[in-house]
């Protein structure tokens, strides 16, 4: 597990870095030039292409993640598995083409009425969902290889070099909004194109297609495992997206980019996830093709406490300061009307971080069946409570019905891994972890921020919170050994830290 955090904190740093340069995106430049109805359609468009990937794959980057090990032999270029991930990608994406040509005018029924700027836009939903998929192929054959930096590099920090380029261009009025749309679809083409660069000069980008062999019988697994994780996958993006395609739909557009903002500011507490779990899944298939459950065991608990502790942390200082955020934002006023949206949607991702690794667990296990079951179910749960809350509360019942969904579908995954398996994400820790996140949020209530007018007073206030709250966050999780990972990595490398600070400069 150490160089799982290892390597994970070194993606999670460079994550951050195309965070704060996407926060610079979302926060100061699209709030200055892009109307709230503008940042609606480019999510529409994005969640759109997410979810018809998830069918034109027919699964192809979970399959990678289950099936690798069976497959792998780097002298025969691993039995030419690359090669057949991409051609069978390539034929759902065939696929899906024709579905949505054939079902554009029903399509775009949904947004005629509320949001018909969609309209004129919609074409490029096909090329945005064909280089998605290619991206997830191109980046779950780099994490096989136990190389997730390349990944992250591409997608946390060059698409939002791009976005920003963009953004510029569009501000300046070099380019109009269909344009900048355009450009960012292709940025997602170039990000291919580096990833399969990349994997060429590490030497496995294998498309030799004589070393191609995959056995009927093994063939028929893969398909029929597909076909399940289609269909749980769907449930999940509905889950994820559907809030957005909802309150477009029912709403309209400028709702939609309000929503947008709010729900990026929240996504920062996924980052520690999206670092670890690349890494975790291939650590999770090892396990179980050994039928190692002890180790198993061990790894659930130490993703469970490591993911809360830093997703808890990330959303208690973005709590701590939205208003000032708010305030330094362009036509802030605008958007703080998802002020409520960000900490319910943070909690989804902090509640999602505590229950672990459980959707790698049950993907690379036997009764990986049951996921299709629980998907499903937080897909139809999502769609209802948002189609009853949206109608009534808006932007905060959209966030509240997903809180909902992903609380019901962790419980509902967590009671199965336990009932039929034995392996539990949580222990003694996870409480105290528990305690120690519901105590800061309750102290940083105490000195409230919400209607402070004065930005100097505001910042200070603000400054002064996230210093106290980090002192004594710091100082319970190293007194109590909350996360032994982290507390290890400290001491081996505090003394680099502290000689920084301490070395005396030469005379």
């Amino acid at each position: 597990m150490g160089i799982v955090i290892r390597r994970s904190l070194n993606a999670t740093l460079v994550g951050y870095v195309g965070f704060l340069l996407g926060a610079f995106n979302q926060v100061i430049l699209f709030p200055a030039w892009l109307t709230p109805a503008q940042l609606g359609i480019k999510e529409v468009l994005l969640s759109a292409a997410l979810f018809i990937s998830m069918f034109s794959q027919f699964g192809v980057h979970f399959i990678m993640a289950r099936f690798f090990p069976y497959f792998e032999d780097r002298t025969k270029q691993h039995n030419g598995f690359l090669l057949f991930c991409l051609l069978l990608g390539s034929v759902g994406f065939l696929s899906a083409a024709v579905g949505v040509g054939l079902g554009r005018e029903q399509l775009l029924m949904l947004f005629a009425e509320k949001s018909p700027g969609m309209h004129p836009h919609f074409w490029l939903v096909l090329p945005l969902t064909f280089c998605i998929g290619l991206q997830n192929i191109l980046e779950t054959w780099s994490r096989l290889h136990m190389n997730i930096m390349a990944n992250t590099l591409t997608r946390e920090l060059l698409l939002r070099v791009a976005l920003t380029i963009l953004a510029l261009l569009f501000g300046k009025g070099h380019i109009d909004f269909g344009q900048f749309l355009l450009g960012y679809t292709l940025s997602y083409l170039i990000v291919c194109l580096l990833l399969a660069v990349h994997l060429k000069r590490m030497g496995i980008m294998f498309l030799d297609a004589t070393y191609l062999k995959v056995d009927k019988k093994r063939f028929a697994e893969m398909l029929q495992y597909g076909a399940y994780v289609i269909l749980g996958g769907a449930g999940y993006v509905v889950a994820e997206r559907i809030d957005g395609l909802m309150l477009a739909s029912m709403t309209g557009l400028e709702f939609t980019g309000i929503y947008s903002m709010a729900f990026f500011i929240a996504a920062l507490i996924e980052l520690p996830r999206r670092a670890i779990s690349q890494l975790t899944a291939t650590l999770f298939a090892g396990h179980w093709k050994n039928e190692d459950f002890p180790a198993m065991q061990a790894l659930f608990r130490q993703v469970s406490i490591n993911q809360f502790l830093l997703g808890a942390l990330i959303l208690l200082l973005i709590w701590t300061n939205l208003d000032f955020l708010f305030w330094m934002m362009p036509n802030g006023e605008i958007y703080r009307a998802g002020r409520y949206v960000v900490l319910i949607i943070g909690l989804t991702k902090v509640v999602d971080l505590l229950f672990g690794g459980n959707h790698e667990i049950l993907l690379n296990s036997p009764a990986y069946r049951f996921s299709l079951i629980a998907l499903v179910f937080l897909g139809v749960i999502s769609f209802s409570i948002n189609y009853l809350m949206i109608p009534i509360y808006g932007m905060n019942g959209a966030a509240a019905g997903t809180v909902v969904s992903v609380l019901l579908y962790n419980s509902l995954k967590s009671g199965f891994i336990w009932f039929r398996y034995q392996l539990w994400a949580f222990d003694r820790k996870t409480m105290y972890a528990l305690l120690l996140v519901g105590g800061l949020f309750a102290l940083q209530a105490i000195w409230p921020t919400q209607h402070m007018s004065n930005p100097v007073q505001l910042l200070s206030v603000s400054l002064v919170k996230s210093v106290v709250l980090m002192i004594l966050f710091t100082a319970v999780l190293f007194r109590y050994q909350l996360s032994p990972e982290i507390s290890e990595m400290w001491l081996k490398n505090k003394h680099l830290i502290l000689n920084r600070f301490t070395k005396t400069p030469k005379s």
